[in-house]
Order: structure tokens, then C-alpha cells, then sequence
């Protein structure tokens, strides 16, 4: 059944603008049996057309509430603060922004689709929608906020060249998502903006991302590869920590801050091994002499490697260094740090002796 509901507004609110211009609108509500993002079927979908909608970035707040949109409005920008619909498919109409926590935990919504001039999406704004299949995010958005898809239902996304950060926790929790594009233009991507994201397959970075948050891809189990770009300057404690199928790290030539020797990802000083490839088949492992520090769950949960050989020149052992690594032995030289650390962990340690090669 199709029904078309015309709606004529007569003046916009004086707090948005003081006009008497007439503003003519339409929205449309479908049911039946229609399809997003491949298998997932929306049952009804609310569709706001743009046109009429939005004239010269005003609203009509009274539209927006027949269709279970609340709305705050200012001078220039009208911002969507909450949805109290049912729909399971919803265009957004052209706000300026999608307010903080504004869908979040809604149980019916399957698809969205943002109306291109919405610049901003809020804290939180798609939170928890656990049957959040489907987002479509146009190139006007520059702003995504933390958490905003958080425990979502998501089970692939584009980020827009508009959109210069991904927050903090953006996509964190999405055990759904498995196909990430960022395309050029997007900077950084906050700590643990996707994390805990285990189905996660492939992520591709852009050459202009220049940071990696914190714990950014922590436990995305389902990761075979990453290649670390040229421009990348940063990448934080954990960025690709407890990724467990993970069988090499590459970083192009070009980039002067990481280096990847045998799959495994060093700074481009060698003094610090940031992350062994959890995936690989090797079962024993040298440490090139020269490396201080071994980072933040570097070896963690590595199923397949039974022994590393550490030299003298680790001194520092991050946190969860090699928690999980069972049947595992610490081979060193006798006295130094790596024993210390074998003894208080609980790690077998044994004196090594073979030499240790240089970091290349």
C-alpha cells in the first residue's frame, strides 16, 4: 500500500528565520517488501524528500515531528535530536546535523540513507541500533562523532573524503562489520575506533592518513594483512594488538616513521617492536639486537610461536607483552631484563645461545 501524505506549510518559525515565504513539502511512506545493502529487507520505509524540506537551510520543525523527528533550530543550521519512529528504513531529510545519541538503541531501524548537506553526526547518534545494516553517509559530512555507530548492526561502510577524523570508538563493538573504505582525504582514526571489530576482513588506508589511534583495530580478529602507508607519523599503544590472524604488516618505502622487516612492524629506528604478526606460522623468532623496547601486547596471543630470543638491548616490556603464548619460552642471556621478565610472568627462560642479528 502506498499512501502520499502533501503537507503545506505556511511560514517558517520565527526563531529559525522571520519570513512569510511558503514552504511546500511531501513525504512518503512505503510498505512492503523492499531491500538495502544486499539481504537486508526493509519492511516500510519513511522517505522525507529534500525538496521542500530545506530552503536556504530552514526547516519546518512541524514536519520534521509528523514524522518522528525532534529538532533544535538556530539562525543558519537545524540539528535532528532525536527519532522516536518505527520505520526500519529512514532518509534522513537535509538537516545540518545528526544530534547526539539521536537513534541510538533504536530496535527497528535496518537502513538509513543521510540526505546530502548534513555536515555533522553526533555522539552516539546511531549507538547500539543492533539491526543497523545499512548507512549510506554522503561527501557533505566532515564530522563523524565518537561512538556514533557503536555496537551497530553495520556490516560494511564508506567513509567519506569529506570526513577529516574518525572518532574515538566511531565503529567499536561492530561484531557485524566486515568491509571498511576510507577514502582519501580522512587524517586520522581515533583509539579503538574500530575495535572489537571481529569480522572485520580487510581495511584499506588511504594516503592521507597520517594517525592511528590507540587500540584503532584492537581484536579485529578476522584481519589477515595491513599495509601502513607513507604518510602514516603516528600509530598508538595497541593499535593492532590481539589481531590474531594477521600474517604480515607491510609499510611502504616511503614512509619514514615504521618499517616492517619479515612482517613484523618496528619504528623506522628499530628501538621499538610495535607488533608481531599474530597469524604467522613461524614458530620461533629473534629479536634484532638494538630493539629497547617490546610494545604493548606485541606477542600476545600468538597460537603458533613457541620460543623468542630476546637480546640485551630490551630493556622495556610493555604491558601484555606476551600474554596468552602457551607452551612458550623466553631465551636471553642470563640476568638481563628478558629474564626478569620471564620470572615474574611465569614464562619459561632459557640461556640463549645463538648471536643476535642487527636491526636492518
Amino acid at each position: 500500500m502506498k499512501k502520499l501524505l502533501t503537507l503545506f506549510l505556511a511560514f517558517i518559525p520565527a526563531f529559525v528565520m522571520a519570513s512569510d515565504e511558503t514552504v511546500q513539502s511531501s513525504a512518503t511512506m512505503q510498505n512492503g517488501k523492499n531491500t538495502a545493502a544486499g539481504k537486508t529487507v526493509v519492511q516500510n520505509w519513511l522517505s522525507l524528500d529534500s525538496l521542500g524540506i530545506i530552503h536556504d537551510a530552514r526547516v519546518s520543525e512541524y514536519m520534521l515531528q509528523e514524522y518522528g523527528f525532534e529538532s533544535k533550530a538556530t539562525f543558519n543550521a537545524v540539528t535532528l535530536t532525536k527519532y522516536t519512529g518505527t520505520a526500519e528504513g529512514v532518509r534522513i531529510p537535509r538537516v545540518k546535523r545528526i544530534g547526539d545519541y539521536s537513534f541510538a538503541d533504536s530496535n527497528t531501524i535496518k537502513a538509513v540513507v543521510i540526505s546530502d548537506g548534513t555536515t555533522s553526526i553526533g555522539e552516539g547518534a546511531f549507538r547500539g541500533c543492533a539491526y543497523l545494516a545499512s548507512i549510506v553517509i554522503p561527501n557533505s559530512v566532515i564530522d563523524i562523532g565518537n561512538y556514533a555507530f557503536c555496537r551497530s548492526g553495520l556490516t560494511s561502510v564508506t567513509i567519506p573524503k569529506g570526513v577529516l577524523s574518525i572518532g574515538e570508538g566511531t565503529f567499536a563493538d561492530c561484531f557485524k562489520l566486515m568491509t571498511v573504505t576510507i577514502l582519501d582525504g580522512v587524517i586520522s582514526i581515533g583509539d579503538g575506533a574500530f575495535s572489537d571489530c571481529n569480522s572485520l576482513l580487510a581495511v584499506t588506508f588511504p594516503e592521507s592518513i597520517r594517525s592511528i589511534g590507540g587500540l584503532a583495530f584492537y581484536e579485529c580478529e578476522s584481519l589477515t594483512s595491513v599495509t601502513i602507508p607513507a604518510n602514516v607519523t603516528h600509530i598508538g599503544i595497541g593499535a593492532f594488538g590481539e589481531c590474531t590472524h594477521v600474517t604480515e604488516f607491510c609499510v611502504s618505502e616511503d614512509n619514514t616513521h615504521f618499517k616492517s622487516i619479515n612482517g613484523v612492524l618496528f619504528t623506522a629506528d628499530g628501538q621499538v617492536l610495535i607488533q608481531f604478526p599474530l597469524g604467522s606460522s613461524i614458530t620461533e623468532y629473534t629479536v634484532p639486537d638494538g630493539v629497547k623496547c617490546i610494545g604493548f601486547a606485541a606477542f600476545c596471543r600468538s597460537e603458533n610461536l613457541r620460543s623468542v630470543t630476546i637480546p640485551e638491548s630490551v630493556t622495556v616490556f610493555g604491558d601484555e607483552a606476551f600474554d596468552g603464548c602457551e607452551n612458550f619460552t623466553i631465551y636471553g642471556a642470563p640476568g638481563s631484563k628478558a629474564e626478569k621478565y620471564a620470572r615474574e610472568h611465569g614464562i619459561d627462560f632459557q640461556e640463549a645461545s645463538e648471536s643476535f642479528p642487527a636491526f636492518e
